[in-house]
């Protein structure tokens, strides 16, 4: 499991939009991922990005690493709840080549 580290709300003061920013760390306190939810969709932006540092930049929060628009989150969203993504699930999440594969699995 992961857990936010530090975590700040843009609303309309660089972007006409508001914006969600996430820091996640691993339990061992190590940084996993940087994300930005916003109303054009999430932003994933690698550990070692400057966002919510002191170092932070205009240029290093428009140089994400991975986009999905909003409506492929819903679509996503709205496949995963139709294959059973309840409280009790897990997702296990694999990629051979181009194709990702994401299945919602029961809890053991």
């Amino acid at each position: 499991m992961s857990r936010i580290r530090k975590y700040r709300i843009n609303c309309g003061d660089i972007t006409d939009s508001t914006e969600f920013y996430f820091k996640f760390e691993r339990k061992n306190r190590k940084l996993l991922c940087n994300l930005c939810l916003s109303d054009e969709g999430l932003f994933y932006y690698r550990p070692k990005s400057q966002i919510l540092s002191p170092k932070e930049n205009l240029n290093a929060r428009n140089s994400y690493d991975g986009y999905v628009s909003a409506e492929d989150l819903f679509e996503l969203f709205e496949a995963l709840r139709k294959a059973g993504l309840n409280d009790d699930s897990k997702l296990n999440i694999s990629r051979v080549g181009r194709k990702v594969t994401i299945e919602a699995q029961r809890r053991r």
